[in-house]
Formats: structure tokens, sequence, C-alpha cells
């Protein structure tokens, strides 16, 4: 993120208007963390790191009170420390293979 900053930073301090991209060297990866509400297919709260499905929980057995932006940024953090056995817990669920 510091990069993406320093980079916006960088390009609102030059007058000229343009189109300003990452050097290949300067390029760094970090994790993405995504909490998807899927109320159509899956029916369920998806927690995604770099785009792909760690954990999914049925928003049937959902308390509601996890649908707003105060509690999902609670589960972004057991999700970004990648504390899958917690995020069970606060969300009502059962530990995997029990």
């Amino acid at each position: 993120m510091k990069l993406i900053n320093g980079k916006i930073d960088e390009f609102l301090d030059n007058d000229s208007m343009g189109i300003f991209g990452f050097e290949e060297e300067e390029e760094q990866h970090s994790p993405c963390w995504e909490v998807k509400i899927d109320r159509e297919d899956k029916k369920a709260m998806i927690f995604l790191i770099d785009g792909k499905e760690k954990l999914s929980c049925s928003l049937s057995k959902l308390d509601k009170s996890f649908l707003t932006i105060e509690k999902i940024s609670e589960l972004i953090a057991y999700l970004r420390q990648e504390d899958f056995d917690g995020l069970r817990k606060v969300l009502g669920m059962k530990k995997r293979g029990r």
C-alpha cells in the first residue's frame, strides 16, 4: 500500500497530466484480503486471499449483525492473520473435521 500511495503522491505533485504505472523492478506483491457477500449463488459470506476462497459461511447460519462494515472489518483482521480457527469461532462455526 505504501508503494501505491507513494506513486499517487508523486503523480499528484507533478503538474503534468498523464498515466502513471509501476516499474517492473519496483513492483511489490502483497496479499489481497477480501470478504464477499454472495446473496445469489452460494448464499454465503466468502473469505478470500488473493482471489482464492479460504472459508465460507452460509448466510442462513450467520447472525445478521455480521453484515455491517464494522463487523466485517473485525473479520478481515482474522483473515489477515490467517487465523481461520479464530474466524470460525467468531462466526459460530464448528471447527473443521468435527
